[in-house]
């Protein structure tokens, strides 16, 4: 994760000078992330896990790559699979409503 963090990065930054790149990024990642994203979450509104008139179900995409971009800035850090699994636990799921079991929530 930490050599695909630093590339997200270096990606991010080219892309404002770049069209062509830009567009690629996202035709290829964003769009079939934020696809995938939108069936995932439809399957918890179906299941009832998730309301569906649930505010940040819009947001769960900005929310989750934020929190990968974030570490890395704040912290100086690479996102790492258990710092966004805590982070999920911690910050996405409650704002969609999810509650976790007593023994799946984030270690104090």
């Amino acid at each position: 994760m930490e050599q695909n963090s630093a590339l997200m990065r270096g990606l991010i930054m080219e892309i404002h000078h770049n069209p062509d790149l830009e567009r690629a990024f996202r035709e290829l990642l964003i769009e079939p992330e934020r696809a995938a994203f939108n069936r995932e979450l439809q399957r918890a509104v179906d299941r009832g896990e998730i309301r569906a008139d649930n505010p940040a179900l819009d947001y769960v995409p900005h929310v989750v790559i934020g929190g990968y971009f974030a570490r890395t800035l704040i912290d100086d850090r690479p996102p790492t699979r258990a710092f966004l699994a805590e982070y999920a636990d911690a910050v996405l799921f409650p704002a969609l409503g999810v509650r976790l079991s007593p023994s799946s929530s984030p270690q104090q």
